[in-house]
C-alpha cells in the first residue's frame, strides 16, 4: 500500500499567489523580515519590507494589515510594500511647505551622544554633550520657572 501525506503534496504543487496582495502581518522576525498569512492557501509567506526614501523604517506589528507583492516563484519571498491605513489631512493651512510627523506617544530624533525627545504631555528633553544656541536677534528662554544650573 503506497501512503501519501496529501497536505504535503499539495504545498508542493500549489503555486504561491502571484502579484499583490492584501493580508496581514503574522509575524515579525529578529532578522527584519515579516511572515503574513496567503489567504487562499492559508501558507505563511517570509517577505522582506521596502524602506522608504533615507532609509525610514516602518514599524509592523502582527495583525497590521499590509500590501505585499510575490513574484509567485517558490523561492522568492515576498516584499511588504506597505501598512494599510487610513490618509490624514492637516487642518493646519500654515504648515503647507513644511513636515509634519505626528505620532501619539512621543517622538525621539538620536543621532550619536545627542537626541531630541518630544512627549505627549508637551515636555521636550534636548540631550548632548554640547548644547550652542545662537541667535541673531533676542534669545528668549520663558516658563513657568527658568532654572540655570
Amino acid at each position: 500500500m503506497i501512503r501519501m501525506d496529501v497536505t504535503d503534496t499539495l504545498m508542493k504543487t500549489v503555486p504561491f499567489y502571484s502579484g499583490l496582495l492584501r493580508t496581514a502581518i503574522v509575524a515579525v522576525h529578529d532578522d527584519g523580515t515579516v511572515s503574513v498569512l496567503e489567504p487562499e492557501s492559508g501558507r505563511t509567506l517570509v517577505c522582506d519590507v521596502l524602506e522608504s526614501p533615507g532609509g525610514l523604517q516602518v514599524a509592523l506589528a502582527p495583525g497590521d494589515p499590509v500590501l505585499v507583492w510575490h513574484s509567485g516563484a517558490r523561492e522568492d519571498r515576498g516584499v511588504v510594500l506597505g501598512r494599510i491605513g487610513r490618509a490624514t489631512r492637516s487642518a493646519d493651512r500654515e504648515l503647507e511647505g513644511q513636515l509634519v510627523i505626528e505620532t501619539p506617544k512621543g517622538l525621539t530624533l538620536r543621532c550619536g551622544k545627542g537626541s531630541i525627545s518630544i512627549k505627549a504631555d508637551g515636555r521636550i528633553l534636548i540631550k548632548g554633550e554640547h548644547i550652542v544656541s545662537h541667535a541673531r536677534q533676542l534669545n528668549r528662554i520663558r516658563g513657568g520657572g527658568v532654572a540655570i544650573n
